[in-house]
């Protein structure tokens, strides 16, 4: 497969440049290090996994929100005197996360954002071409002028997430108003979404230098992985780490979803609320994923676990 060199040769590109501008990294105090040295330990409890990732979460979803425009507003306070603050404007604010491990920072964000709109977007690597494929898309109406909250718990190579930003501007969302966030990133990531889409806002609570052969981000967190749809028995599919991050997931065909707000790419299930149990049903029965990754860690688990669509989407 063409993937292995082409991919090496882009971890390699970056070494020794400049951090893009568009990133942000949040302040690395004693606690933000003290909880990415519990969550990044091996040993680690889940209980203790769990409540530490969520606060990571939680501190990152707070960070990227002051990068909203807010206009000035004057309000009159219960002693009738008059306070000068900051408002966000008429404008929503829509989350989506890329699953499966993307799910996690949901209860995050919807903790801090009030009526917050949720969406979902699964990304699959074919193993034949080596490059990223849309499996399942949920957006909320009339996402296009919205500011969208892309959410991944980590990002390696960043072929997901350009696919996934790909998806979101052929939905006429602006690229200006696209926040991707994730716990945690490898430089070789950064530089390939910061390369592709150079207006996409990058979010994280620290960055890692290297990858491993497997694109693996080094000394990680746990290699965050999707499950498999349609991968080949005993070939585990790797999400994150696979498919090519070029510039050319940039000009794929527009990848939409039908007017329900749902899609199915390349699965060969109809778009249908009807098929959403047969999603369920592939991704379980199709699973393959390396233990340790951070949606295993998360979620408890060690293999195959069903997704299902969540009850509180608002389309």
């Amino acid at each position: 497969m063409h993937s292995r060199p082409v991919r090496a040769a882009l971890a390699s590109a970056h070494q020794g440049q400049p951090l893009p501008k568009t990133l942000s990294v949040l302040e690395s105090t004693p606690q933000v290090r003290g909880m990415h040295t519990i969550i990044r330990n091996k040993d680690t409890r889940r209980d203790e996994f769990i409540f530490y990732s969520k606060r990571l979460m939680r501190l990152l979803i707070e960070h990227a929100l002051s990068f909203l425009p807010l206009k000035p507003v004057t309000v009159e306070t219960p002693q009738g005197t008059v306070y000068e603050g900051k408002r966000f404007h008429r404008q929503r604010i829509t989350g989506v996360s890329i699953l499966r491990a993307g799910e996690t920072m949901e209860q995050a964000l919807t903790a801090v954002c009030k009526d917050i709109r949720l969406g979902k977007i699964l990304i699959q690597t074919n193993h034949d071409t080596g490059e990223p494929e849309l499996h399942y898309l949920r957006l909320p109406k009339e996402i296009g002028e919205d500011y969208v909250i892309l959410m991944d718990s980590t990002v390696s190579t960043g072929a997901a997430a350009m696919m996934a930003v790909r998806v979101l501007l052929d939905h006429d969302v602006q690229e200006d108003k696209i926040f991707l966030l994730s716990l945690l990133m490898a430089e070789m990531g950064v530089h390939s979404v910061a390369y592709a889409f150079p207006r996409v806002r990058i979010i994280t609570t620290a960055v890692d230098k290297r990858v491993s052969e497997e694109f693996h981000i080094i000394p990680g967190i746990g290699e965050a992985q999707l499950p498999s749809v349609g991968g080949r028995a005993g070939r585990p599919n790797r999400r994150g780490g696979g498919g090519v991050p070029s510039i050319g997931l940039a000009r794929r065909q527009p990848l939409r979803a039908e007017p329900g707000g749902e899609a199915l790419a390349r699965t060969g299930l109809p778009p249908t609320r009807a098929a959403l149990p047969s999603i369920s049903r592939a991704v379980t029965s199709r699973t393959h994923v390396f233990p340790g990754n951070f949606g295993d860690r998360y979620f408890g688990t060690d293999g195959p676990v069903p997704w299902c669509e969540s009850d509180s989407m608002d389309c």
